[in-house]
C-alpha cells in the first residue's frame, strides 16, 4: 500500500481552535497528526461598542481591512459607499467580496504590512483619512509610515486576542511529546504567537528542539524565530491559507525523509 504524504509526520498547531478545522481535516487525510495548542484566542467585541466606536470616527477616504475577523465584525459598522477598500490578505478579500462589497485593492502576493506599503493606492496619501480595521493588538508599522506620509489614521477595534488558558494536563502532553522528538513541524502566523510560545515553553521548562522546522508565512517571521532560537529551519510560505501551508509541509517532509 502506498504511503501518505505526511504519515507518521506530526504539526503542532498553534492557531485559534475556530482557524484550524479545514487544517486539521487536511492533515487527517493525508496521513498526519495535528496537535491543537491554540496560543490565542479570538473574542468578537459587542456589535454595539464598535458601533459606538465608529460613529465617533472621522469619515475615512480608505478603509483598510487587516485581516478576516477584523472584516466580519467590521464591515457593517461603516460606509464603505464612498472610499477605497484595501483588504490586506485573500481570505479578507475572499470574505468581503462574498458580501458583495468592492475591494479596490489586495496583494496577490506578500500579504504583509511592507508590501502593502510599497502599493501604489498608498504611495499619495497626504490629508487623506484612513481608517484600520483590526483587533486590540497587532503591528503598528502601517499607522506610523502612513501618518509619515501625511494621512490622518484612525483605528477601528473589532476583536480582541487572548492568551489561552492552558490546563495542566495540556502542558504536559506538549512536555513529554517535545522530550520524545516526537513533533516535527510548529505552525506560526505571527510574531505574537511564537513569542507566546516561548513564554508557555520557558515557564514550564519545556525544552525545545532544533530539529522541528516551522512553518511561517513570512520573513519577518522567519527572522524572528532564528534570532531567538538559532533555528535556520523555517518553511516560508508567503501565503497564510490552507492549501500552502499543506504544500509547504508535503514538500519538506519529502525533502526530510530523503535527507534522513
Amino acid at each position: 500500500m502506498k504511503s501518505l504524504p505526511l504519515e507518521k509526520i506530526e504539526i503542532l498547531l498553534t492557531r485559534p481552535t475556530e482557524k484550524n478545522q479545514i487544517l486539521e481535516k487536511s492533515i487527517k487525510e493525508l496521513g498526519g497528526k495535528s496537535i491543537l495548542f491554540p496560543i490565542m484566542n479570538i473574542t468578537p467585541i459587542k456589535s454595539k461598542i464598535i458601533n459606538q466606536t465608529s460613529q465617533r470616527l472621522h469619515p475615512a477616504d480608505i478603509i483598510i481591512f487587516i485581516s478576516k475577523n477584523a472584516a466580519i465584525n467590521g464591515f457593517d459598522h461603516l460606509d464603505l459607499s464612498s472610499c477605497k477598500v484595501i483588504s490586506i490578505g485573500p481570505t479578507t478579500n475572499s470574505f468581503l467580496s462574498s458580501q458583495g462589497l468592492k475591494v479596490d485593492y489586495s496583494p496577490e502576493q506578500d500579504f504583509t504590512s511592507e508590501s502593502l506599503l510599497n502599493s501604489a493606492i498608498l504611495s499619495d496619501v497626504n490629508k487623506k483619512t484612513i481608517t484600520i480595521v483590526r483587533g486590540d493588538s497587532g503591528r503598528e508599522l502601517l499607522k506610523k509610515e502612513l501618518c509619515k506620509r501625511g494621512a490622518k489614521v484612525q483605528y477601528l477595534i473589532t476583536y480582541k486576542k487572548e492568551l489561552h488558558t492552558f490546563q495542566q494536563s495540556e502542558i504536559n502532553n506538549l512536555k513529554e511529546k517535545l522530550n520524545r522528538d516526537e513533533i516535527d513541524f510548529v505552525l506560526i502566523m505571527s510574531v505574537e504567537t511564537f513569542q507566546n510560545l516561548m513564554t508557555i515553553l520557558q515557564s514550564s521548562q519545556i525544552p525545545f528542539s532544533t530539529r522541528i522546522r516551522f512553518i511561517v508565512p513570512s520573513q519577518r517571521i522567519a527572522n524572528k524565530i532564528n534570532k531567538t532560537i538559532h533555528n535556520e529551519q523555517c518553511i516560508i510560505t508567503n501565503d497564510p491559507r490552507e492549501h500552502a501551508i499543506i504544500e509547504a509541509l508535503k514538500n519538506n517532509t519529502k525533502k526530510r525523509s530523503y535527507n534522513e
